[in-house]
């Protein structure tokens, strides 16, 4: 766009807009993606050269080139950080963001839990349904647990929430009903014949805990607690 002098805009909206600002002359290229303008690349009051955009319009090709480059990079961060199914943290981050937080503050609670029986869900119903389950249960967990709380997902069907500064047994208990219930609605809604369960572990934050030995002690929770279920039913 090009325009030699204000006068020629009279009449027009931009006309006081530009008269406000004290430009009379305006030389402008568009910032162009995916077909669509997003911006604009000008310069007020040119000296010289005024009808001739070359060197605009090559800079518009490296800004348009940059704007695509951040796009790229900040998807490629959000892979490194997230789980893409669910949209919590994966592995990785979860673990470096408790450690984080274990250093941080005083009290913690870290919960494992996976679902019940998953791989007969994927077998039986298809992986699209399975993934559908996994999202409820993802978006339960973002619900029922506070926004400070640190959410992943670190295995197929397995979920880690650090609690940060504790949680009582008993608040434990109650957002765990509250996922169960969530749970078995779902399965429902899909034509489940039995209704779908987990198996939740937990651990206190102790004395120079990190990650590691944190999820380890509630994993082992959580798979006596399977092992005492198996017994109970044989």
């Amino acid at each position: 766009y090009y325009m030699s002098d204000l006068e020629q805009e009279r009449g027009q909206p931009s006309y006081e807009m530009l008269k406000a600002q004290q430009v009379w002359r305006l030389l402008a290229v568009p910032l162009m993606k995916g077909g669509a303008m997003v911006g604009f690349l000008g310069v007020d009051n040119p000296r010289a050269h005024y009808d001739d955009a070359t060197l605009l319009a090559s800079i518009q090709f490296f800004v348009t080139n940059s704007l695509d480059r951040k796009k790229q990079q900040a998807y490629l961060e959000k892979l490194s950080y997230r789980d893409m199914l669910t949209g919590l943290y994966n592995r990785r981050a979860a673990e470096a963001h408790v450690d984080e937080a274990l250093l941080k503050n005083g009290g913690g609670m870290l919960l494992v839990l996976d679902i019940d029986h998953f791989k007969q869900v994927n077998d039986r119903y298809g992986h699209l349904i399975g993934d559908a389950l996994l999202c409820e249960a993802a978006r339960t967990l973002r619900d029922i647990f506070f926004p400070r709380d640190i959410i992943g997902r670190v295995g197929g069907d397995e979920f880690i929430i650090y609690i940060l500064g504790g949680c009582s047994q008993e608040a434990v208990d109650g957002r765990a009903a509250q996922l169960a219930e969530r749970l078995r609605k779902a399965g429902r809604r899909y034509g489940m014949q039995w209704n779908l369960s987990f198996t939740l572990g937990l651990a206190e934050k102790q004395a120079g805990d990190d990650y590691i030995s944190l999820f380890d002690r509630a994993d082992q929770m959580l798979l006596a607690r399977k092992k005492a279920r198996c017994a109970r039913r044989g």
